[in-house]
């Protein structure tokens, strides 16, 4: 988090949350979780995992704790009074777990039930938005790999992709029926390159404009045709039903013609 940032966020959040704004309170302890996390970390010696390990929540509360009884006129940084706050509680919890044991310390932290229930849940939903973005950062590792067997870049995608709606929605519709039909599919595996004699029969498209998207087309294939990247086939977007349709039948209704050489098809 930038200087001017957290700064910023003080400057809002902190006086009202003192004045007993509830929001402004768990808003203000999520933004600096990962300074909880920077104090709490060296003091137990070793890596904290957000909803997964107590200590986590003991710093939480003892940020809270340090909300109410920071007294500026002190003229000590909120943030520097917090972190001596932190220590502290962490300490003390190191002890009573010695002499007590963990499940008496965990119910020790939970003297304010709904405080507790509110980090708890703000914890867990950190923890898992971390775990949500390592398996997508995962993901399209694992995506590029794929593409690069086809000789395609992400780059080259940002590059190549279709500007125009229209061009899009050909795009898709061409992927939907390579990855519809089996031989089709079999052929782009088997060669890594369009099958664009077959292809251009099936849908709206002439052999050039097919050539001109082929990574597009290729990319969404392959994410249609494989059940492994469900977060990045979340950013794939089906044609609108009268569009689908509309170039269906425009399909069909020039079959014949191209067959008679409408678009150079062999």
């Amino acid at each position: 988090m930038g200087a001017q940032t957290a700064a910023e966020k003080l400057a809002r959040l902190l006086p009202t949350a003192r004045a007993g704004d509830a929001a402004a309170r768990e808003a203000l302890i999520e933004f600096f979780l990962p300074f909880i996390l920077r104090v709490a970390s060296p003091q137990t010696g070793r890596y904290l995992r957000v909803g997964e390990d107590e200590e986590v929540v003991e710093g939480m509360l003892a940020f809270n704790e340090a909300v109410d009884s920071y007294d500026p006129r002190r003229g000590r940084s909120f943030l520097g009074f917090a972190a001596q706050v932190i220590r502290r509680r962490l300490i003390d919890g190191q002890r009573r777990r010695r002499s007590e044991g963990r499940e008496v310390s965990w119910s020790r932290l939970a003297e304010d039930r709904h405080l507790h229930d509110v980090l708890l849940r703000r914890s867990l939903e950190a923890h898992r938005s971390v775990q949500e973005a390592a398996a997508i950062r995962e993901e399209i590792r694992r995506c590029d790999t794929l593409l690069r067997e086809y000789g395609i870049t992400f780059r080259e995608l940002a590059a190549r992709s279709p500007r125009h709606r229209d061009a899009r929605e050909g795009a898709l519709w061409a992927a939907r029926v390579l990855a519809e039909d089996p031989a089709l599919a079999a052929a782009l595996g088997r060669t890594r390159k369009l099958p664009l004699a077959q292809l251009c029969r099936r849908v709206d498209l002439s052999p050039r404009s097919l050539q001109r998207h082929r990574s597009y087309i290729v990319a969404l294939t392959l994410l249609l045709l494989s059940r492994d990247f469900p977060g990045v086939r979340e950013f794939l977007r089906p044609p609108p039903a009268g569009v689908r349709a509309g170039r269906a039948g425009r399909s069909s209704a020039r079959v014949e013609a191209r067959g008679k050489g409408g678009f150079g098809c062999g």
